[in-house]
Parts: C-alpha cells; structure tokens; sequence
C-alpha cells in the first residue's frame, strides 16, 4: 500500500536500465569464459562467502574501478551487485537502518489511570517515541508526563493539543500563543523532548548529517471550518443544530488575540477563525528545512505528525477514504447532530496542505518518499492511505472509552516505524474502530432491551444501533 512499504535500498530506474544493459554483456562475456550464464552461477540472496568471491562479482558488474573492504563480507550478493552496478551509489539496506518508533495521542494523563499506564511503560532503549497532543492543560502535569516518557525513550516528539493550551489561573495571565512558546521552551530544557523536526538515524543520534534517516516533523495546528461536513453535504445543516448548545471548553478556555477571532454563534460568541493560519505559519521554516533537506538527499522518509485532523477523510465517521462526498447515512445515528458540530472543531486543511509540501519536488525513484502522517484529537482509531500518504490515528484517550471499545480496550503504543522502515499498515484500512472491533454500549444496549419499548422498535436495526448509537456523545466528553 502507499506510504507503508518497507524501505530497503533498492536500484533507480537508471541503475535499473544499466543493470539490464550491462547484464546482457556479462552474459556474453561470462558465457565466452565459462561457457555458463553470469547468472546461473549467482545465488544473490546469500551472504558474499570470500573476498574472492566478492572481487568475482565486481568483475561481472565490470567494477574493477571501486575498491572493495573487508566489510562487505556482511553484504548479500544481490546488495553488493547493486553497489557494483551503480557505480558506488546504492548502499545496501544494513547501512538504511533506523530506530524504532511508538505512537501514541490524546494520554490527558490527569486521569490517574492513564499517567499510570504510562508509568507502566518498559524501557525503549534507542526507540523514539511521537506523542500527538493532549496531555494536561496543567504545565506541572505536562512536563511530569513528558518527562516520564523522555525517562523510557532516547527521543520524544511533542505537539500542543487544545488541552494543552488551555490557560489556568495558574498560567500567569498569558494567552494560547504565549502557553505554545513555554511548551516550546519546556521542551528544549528537557533536551530528548523534541517540539520541531529531527533527522533520525540507525545510530540513534538524530543528528543532522548527509545520509540516509527518518525525518519526524512536529506540526503545530489548530482548527477552522475547512473540514466542516455541512460544506460537504448541506443537508445536514439541520443535524448540527445551534451551535451556542454545543459546549465546546475550547471557546471559553482558550485565549486568543482578538485579530484571530471572528463573531460566531457559539457558546462565547465567538470561533478562531485564524489560529489553524497562524499557527500553519509558524510551521513554515521547519517545513522548508526539511524539504530542502529531502531534496539534498539528506533523509530518504518522512513521518510528520500533528494534534488535530488533517482533512476530512480523517473524521471518524467519514467512510470512503478516497471519496470526495459525505453520505448522510454515515451519521444517521442518534449522535449524528454531535458528529457534525465536531467537524466543525475538528481540524483544517492547511495541515494537509503542509504536510505534502514538505516532499514536493523530492525526485526518489523507484517508490518515493515514504510519508506516514500521525494525528489525535477525535479519540477515534483510523489507519489508510491515500494518495501516497499513510494517516494513523492511535489515541490513548478516556478509560470509558477503552471499556466502550471506541480505543483499544488494552491501552499500548503502536509501532509505526521499525528498523527496516514503516511498519506495514493493517490487511485491511481502518476506518470506523468501534464497529470494526465490537464497539459497546451498554447502557443503549439495555434500552434496546427495555420491554417499555415497542417490540418493532426494539428490533429495528438494533444491531447497527449498538455499534453506532451514542458513539460520540457516550464516549467522547465535548472538551475532546
């Protein structure tokens, strides 16, 4: 599947066409000497037994103008042709090694379940670990948190969630923007917590230097009406009802710059219109660098991750990941209304935007740049790909919810990223967790029970109720 294959070193499409050239001259200039075909003699998968068996292929590939070392004894033969035939250009796939890393979002660790499943965690030695927003809105919760995860693993990747921009009596009076800047600088102090992008290598040392690595990239966001589904399907303007009924905690304990405001009928009056901007601008150096980077060969992939959705294939009732349209029918259930004014809180499209331009331009033949997305935020799993990038969505979230089976009923992280490269993604896309996994309800199933029902009412569609009805407002609190 797209963005999900295994990155090994494999030859151009030019190394490849010099490769057919050059293995029809061995063959006439093998058979001559031999009387056998080069490649019948090549068993490539094994290991290169002997310096002279290296220095024998070496001949075959007509490469007698690259040295060869004792370390290429650790090569297969097929790598070594590759290296060969390139003139020196294709490593092999020991020397495209990388650390491992976990996912995880949403852990909201002033749950004292959730901060002691973190403090559960096993060591992680050289693994990294991304974790996509939504900590604690308290900054003393937040770093304790952080610095529990950055106690388990050499590298932690943070990005701000709404939670975590709350401001508290405690926050000395700054605004959101101000409280993004002190978590900026918490994390630099901690110095393994990462708030901007990092090049990770096989050695562990995320250092920036020429190569082969993982770049993982920190993107600040935040919400607009981009992803909104009544821009999609204006029918369902009459599932949203007022939106002054929908107690968003955002509005009233976030603070903003009047200029990133505008008048809306929500609960304080207002809707930040302007901050998904703002803070997509504050993103553009790092995605410069990083593109810059990729386009000079410095890192081969890319796993960027950010706390809201980026565009609206992510929300979770969205169905058809490569469908452009919204079907009423996705939200039919009792929570339906809730569904819609969610999207409207849900994330932007300038993520998506970003996100792409940070490996535009980047010419990696055969296969690419391999991009993984991560994000958070709708406490709802999704795992697909769609044009050539891989969306994984792994929250911790809320203990009712893991009971609910909304999350994983056993919290864990998820490997995303292994030595080889990107973990392959599941058989089969996830997209709507709670009916893929036996999602649960039981208080809807004891009211689908009730005899005080009409028995045709309790029947109809009563399988389809339970995995869809109250999914959103049972198990998701509308400070998400």
């Amino acid at each position: 599947p797209q963005g999900a294959e295994p990155l090994r070193s494999r030859p151009s499409a030019l190394v490849r066409s010099l490769c057919g050239r050059r293995a029809a001259e061995r063959q006439d200039s093998s058979s001559a000497r031999r009387g056998a075909p080069a490649a019948a003699a090549m068993p490539l998968s094994r290991r290169v037994a002997s310096c002279e068996r290296l220095a024998e292929l070496q001949a075959d590939c007509m490469a007698d103008d690259l040295p060869v070392a004792n370390h290429m004894l650790s090569w297969t033969e097929e790598e070594a042709v590759y290296y060969f035939e390139s003139g020196g250009q294709e490593p092999p796939a020991e020397q495209r090694v990388y650390p491992r890393v976990w996912l995880t979002s949403d852990v909201h660790t002033d749950r004292a379940e959730n901060m002691a499943w973190l403090r559960s965690l096993p060591q992680h030695p050289g693994d990294a670990v991304v974790v996509a927003g939504d900590v604690s809105h308290q900054m003393e919760q937040l770093e304790a948190t952080l610095r529990a995860f950055s106690e388990r693993f050499a590298h932690v990747f943070f990005t701000a969630g709404n939670h975590d921009l709350w401001i508290t009596r405690n926050d000395g009076g700054m605004d959101s923007l101000a409280k993004l800047d002190a978590i900026d600088r918490l994390c630099d102090r901690m110095g393994n917590v990462h708030s901007t992008p990092r090049l990770l290598r096989g050695d562990g040392s995320g250092a920036h230097k020429p190569g082969q690595g993982l770049w993982v990239v920190p993107l600040a966001s935040w919400y607009d009406d981009s992803l909104d589904l009544t821009h999609f399907t204006p029918s369902l303007i009459h599932r949203a009802g007022d939106m002054r009924a929908f107690t968003w905690s955002d509005f009233a304990l976030c603070k903003w710059p009047a200029a990133l405001l505008r008048p809306s009928d929500t609960m304080t009056g207002h809707y930040p219109a302007g901050v998904a901007c703002k803070l997509a601008e504050r993103n553009e150096p790092s995605v410069r660098e990083v593109n810059e980077a990729l386009c000079g060969a410095v890192g081969d992939a890319v796993l960027s991750f950010s706390h809201f959705l980026p565009r609206e294939q992510t929300l979770p009732d969205w169905l058809d990941p490569a469908g452009l349209s919204f079907s009423p029918d996705w939200v039919s259930h009792p929570a339906g209304g809730t569904a819609v004014n969610f999207s409207r809180v849900a994330g932007s499209r300038l993520i998506d935007e970003q996100l792409r331009r940070l490996t535009a331009g980047v010419q990696r033949p055969p296969d690419g740049v391999c991009h993984v997305h991560a994000f958070g935020h709708s406490h709802r799993p999704k795992d697909f790909s769609l044009d050539g990038v891989r969306y994984v969505s792994h929250p911790l979230g809320y203990s009712k919810e893991r009971v609910k089976r909304l999350t994983p009923e056993v919290p864990h992280l998820k490997l995303v990223w292994d030595v080889d490269g990107a973990v392959p993604p599941p058989p089969q896309p996830l997209i709507r967790y709670w009916e893929e996994h036996g999602g649960r309800e039981p208080e809807l199933d004891a009211l689908l029970a009730s005899p005080a029902r009409p028995p045709a009412e309790r029947q109809r569609g009563a399988g389809s109720m339970r995995r869809n009805a109250q999914s959103w407002h049972c198990g998701t609190e509308a400070s998400m």
